[in-house]
C-alpha cells in the first residue's frame, strides 16, 4: 500500500513538473515570436512614417526640379538601404523621378500601390516585381521580393499632386529572422517563420517557403492574438509551436501576418524528461524502501511514515514546507534523506528553468533588457507610475558611426563597442530605471520621473548620454569613437499609451538624425553636445 502511494505521488509530481516545463518553454517561444513580429511591424511602420515625412517636403510637393528630387530620393535610399527603390509618380501614374533613375517614364497607374496610395498610406503584401529586379545589382540571393509602400503627396490646399512610392526589399525581413533568432536559435533548434494572411509561409526554412501548412495554433492566434501548443507539421514531426498575430503599428495597420516560433518536441521536452525520470526513479526507490520497512517494522514506523506522507501531500499541494528530521528507525531516515535529495534536484531544475526565463528577457551580448524584458518592465512601470501620479520618460538612442566602426574594425570590435556603450548607459541611470537594447545599435532608456510633464530631467540625462557615448573607447589598445542621436518623449504628455509615446520618441530620433546627428530632441527642445 505504501509503495503504491509513493509511486502515485511520483507520477502526479512528474506529470505536473513536465507540464510546467512545457508551459514555460511555450511562453519562451511566444516571447520570441512576439519580439520578431513586433520588430517587423515597427520596422515597416517606421519606414512608412519616413516615407510620409518625405512626402511633406516642399521639394517633393512642387516636383519642379526633378534632378533635385532624384538626388533627395538617392540620399534617403543610401541611409535606408533596405528600401530598394523610391519613386515619385505624377497624378497620371507616370514615374517622373526615382532612385538612380530606375523606372523613370514607366506607367504605374494600374498598380495597387498607385491606385490606393492616392487616397491614404498604403502597404502591400510581399510579391515579385521583375522589371525592378532586373535593374538591381545581382546579390546572389534571387529571387527579389518586395513590399510596396505608397503615400499621397498633397499640396498646401490638400490637393493630390502625386504619389510617393517605395519598394522594401524582402531580404530585410529574412535578415531580421536571422538577427532576432540570434546565435542560440541553432543550438535550441528553433525556427522562426512568417505566415501570410492566406496561410502561405512567406519566410522560414527553405523547405516550407510557399507552402500552406494547416496549423491549429495559427488559427488560435488569429482569434486570441497569441497561442502555443504541440503541433504536427507536414514533415511528419511534432513541434512545440508558438504563434503571435501581427497587429500593425501606427499608420501601418498590418497585413494579417502571423509570426511562428517552433521547436522539436524532443528538444523542448528535454528538461521535462529529465525531471520525469528523476521523479520516477526516486518514486521506485521510495516504494521499495516503504515495502521493506512495512514488512519489517510496520507497527514501529507508522508514526514517522505518517509524518512523511503528510509532508509529501503538502508538497504535492504546492505548500512550502521543510522535510521532517527523522533519525529512527534507520530505514525511515534513509527514505527521508532520499526525498530531500529528490527535492534538491527538483529545486535545481526549477532554478534552471528560472534562468532560462531570465535569458529570454535579456540581451545575450550586453546583458541589458531585450524587447521582451522591456515589455515586462513597462507593464509594471505603468502601474507604479499611475498609482504614484508619476510620468515615464522614454529616450530612444541610435548610435552614429557604428556601422563604419564595425565594418572597419570587424564584428568582434563592434560587439565589444556595443558592450562598452551598454555599460556607459547603465552607469547613467538610477535604480528602478530601465536600459534596453532592442537590437543592432538601438538602445532605450525608460526613466520614472516626477508628476510634472516637463523635460528638464530628461534633457539632463540625454546630455549625459550624448557626452558619455561620444567619449573615445579604448578597445584592447584600439581607439574607437562613435556618437549618437536621441529622441525623447514623456508619458502621458505625449500619448495616452506607451506605444504612442515610443512612436513620438522614434519621430524625435529621426528628426534629430536629420538635424545633423550628435544631438537630442525631447519634446521640441533640441540639445547638441
Amino acid at each position: 500500500m505504501a509503495g503504491a502511494v509513493a509511486i502515485s505521488l511520483g507520477l502526479l509530481f512528474s506529470g505536473w513538473a513536465e507540464q510546467r516545463a512545457r508551459d514555460d518553454q511555450g511562453q519562451s517561444l511566444i516571447a520570441r515570436a512576439n519580439g520578431y513580429i513586433e520588430h517587423l511591424d515597427r520596422g515597416i511602420s517606421l519606414r512608412l512614417a519616413q516615407l510620409m515625412v518625405l512626402s511633406h517636403l516642399d521639394l517633393i510637393i512642387r516636383a519642379g526640379d526633378l534632378a533635385s528630387v532624384q538626388q533627395a530620393l538617392n540620399a534617403v535610399q543610401r541611409e535606408i538601404p533596405s528600401q530598394s527603390w523610391l519613386g515619385l509618380a505624377d497624378t497620371h501614374g507616370q514615374i517622373i523621378a526615382a532612385t538612380k533613375g530606375m523606372l523613370v517614364g514607366e506607367d504605374v497607374s494600374a498598380t495597387p500601390w498607385f491606385k490606393d496610395g492616392t487616397a491614404e498610406p498604403y502597404v502591400g503584401d510581399v510579391h515579385e516585381f521583375a522589371p525592378l529586379a532586373r535593374l538591381l545589382p545581382d546579390t546572389g540571393t534571387a529571387p527579389f521580393r518586395f513590399l510596396d509602400m505608397a503615400v499621397p503627396v498633397r499640396s498646401a490646399d490638400g490637393r493630390v499632386t502625386g504619389v510617393l512610392g517605395a519598394d522594401l526589399d524582402w531580404h530585410w525581413v529574412e535578415d531580421m529572422g536571422q538577427v532576432f533568432g540570434g546565435p542560440s536559435r541553432a543550438r535550441e533548434a528553433v525556427d522562426l517563420l512568417v505566415i501570410g494572411s492566406d496561410g502561405t509561409v512567406l519566410n522560414g526554412p527553405t523547405g516550407l517557403l510557399g507552402q500552406k501548412p494547416d496549423l491549429a495554433v495559427v488559427r488560435r492566434a488569429r482569434r486570441e492574438a497569441q497561442a502555443a501548443q504541440v503541433e504536427a507539421w507536414p514533415d511528419g514531426h511534432a513541434y512545440l509551436t508558438a504563434a503571435v498575430q501581427s497587429g500593425g503599428q501606427g499608420q501601418y495597420r498590418g497585413l494579417g501576418w502571423t509570426a511562428v516560433a517552433r521547436q522539436p518536441v524532443s528538444v523542448a521536452d528535454q528538461g521535462a524528461r529529465e525531471i520525469r525520470w528523476a521523479v520516477l526513479a526516486a518514486s521506485v526507490l521510495c516504494a521499495t524502501l516503504f515495502g521493506i520497512l512495512g514488512w519489517l517494522l510496520a507497527g514501529w514506523i507508522v508514526r514517522p511514515l505518517h509524518r512523511l506522507a503528510n509532508t509529501a501531500d503538502r508538497l504535492r499541494r504546492g505548500e512550502a514546507v521543510e522535510m521532517p528530521v527523522i533519525t529512527r528507525p534507520r530505514e525511515v531516515a534513509v527514505l527521508t534523506e532520499s526525498i530531500s535529495t529528490l527535492l534538491e534536484a527538483l529545486t535545481r531544475k526549477q532554478m534552471a528553468l528560472d534562468q532560462m526565463s531570465d535569458a529570454a528577457h535579456h540581451d545575450a551580448l550586453t546583458g541589458l533588457l531585450n524587447r521582451a524584458g522591456l515589455a515586462v518592465y513597462l507593464d509594471a512601470a505603468m502601474i507604479r507610475a499611475g498609482l504614484g501620479a508619476q510620468t515615464l520618460s522614454v529616450l530612444c538612442i541610435d548610435l552614429d558611426g557604428f556601422k563604419a566602426a564595425n565594418d572597419t574594425h570587424g564584428h568582434a570590435v563592434g560587439d565589444q563597442l556595443l558592450v562598452e556603450v551598454a555599460a556607459r548607459l547603465a552607469d547613467l541611470v538610477r535604480e528602478g530605471d530601465a536600459v534596453a537594447r532592442l537590437g543592432g545599435d538601438e538602445f532605450v532608456l525608460v526613466l520614472p520621473t516626477g508628476p510634472a510633464p516637463g523635460c528638464t530631467p530628461v534633457l539632463t540625462i540625454a546630455e549625459r548620454a550624448l557626452r558619455a557615448i561620444s567619449a573615445p573607447y579604448d578597445l584592447d589598445g584600439l581607439s574607437v569613437q562613435v556618437g549618437c542621436s536621441i529622441g525623447g518623449a514623456v508619458w502621458p504628455a505625449d500619448g495616452e499609451t506607451i506605444e504612442q509615446v515610443f512612436a513620438h520618441a522614434d519621430k524625435a530620433l529621426y528628426s534629430a538624425k536629420r538635424g545633423g546627428r550628435g544631438r537630442a530632441l525631447v519634446r521640441d527642445q533640441a540639445l547638441v553636445v
